[in-house]
């Protein structure tokens, strides 16, 4: 781990222990974010993290003025809620992407299920075409199959069930993870809005120094 005046050379494993995540999740961010990479003497790779993405890190001055005490406290906040909206922005998408996965197996079982009855069904058939020597066992075959139907319509009554569940899930996640989008986006907007206020004040204070 190397650090700069701007920032932090970290390993994936590095930035997701620093963020609370997992390296996944790490690397999914290293790529929205496009962070330089570089590999480094041990062979492993390593991403520049910019001060303001890592937590309880407060930003360098820009050489125009100095913040008040409670200016820098409030700038660490807001780059401490920033990195918690990230944060909760990526667990939101992992939920959403294994509820999409739980939805796709569920789906699977259910069409194993259609395409085992439909193959009873079949063997049924072949039991009526058979010889009325071969009845008694028409018979049996009709027994099982509908012991078999009863429960696989049973069987696709509880997948529907959990399909359904897992669908709201879903539907939930993605509206968390829609609500925490637009939150950091006007959580950032207000801090550039707050930085760009700072700067020109500090420039008038200059101007009226000259």
């Amino acid at each position: 781990m190397s650090l700069t005046d701007d920032g932090r050379w970290l390993s994936y494993s590095e930035l997701a222990g620093e963020r609370g995540i997992s390296r996944q999740s790490a690397v999914r961010l290293v790529r929205r974010q496009r962070w330089r990479r570089q590999m480094g003497n041990d062979g492993e790779a390593r991403v520049f993290v910019p001060g303001e993405h890592l937590p309880g890190v407060t930003p360098p001055d820009n050489g125009l003025g100095h913040d008040t005490g409670d200016d820098t406290g409030h700038q660490t906040l807001m780059a401490s809620a920033l990195a918690a909206l990230e944060t909760a922005v990526l667990s939101l998408t992992e939920r959403a992407s294994v509820a999409e996965r739980r939805a796709d197996e569920v789906g699977a079982r259910a069409e194993r299920a259609v395409a085992d009855r439909d193959a009873l069904r079949q063997q049924l058939l072949r039991a009526d075409a058979r010889s009325d020597e071969l009845r008694t066992e028409r018979d049996q075959a009709q027994e099982r199959a509908d012991g078999l139907q009863a429960g696989q319509e049973l069987m696709m009554d509880m997948h529907a069930r959990a399909l359904a569940a897992v669908q709201g899930d879903l539907e939930m996640a993605r509206a968390q993870a829609t609500t925490a989008h637009d939150a950091l986006k006007a959580v950032r907007q207000a801090q550039a809005e707050r930085k760009g206020r700072g700067l020109l004040a500090r420039l008038r204070a200059a101007v009226r120094g000259t």
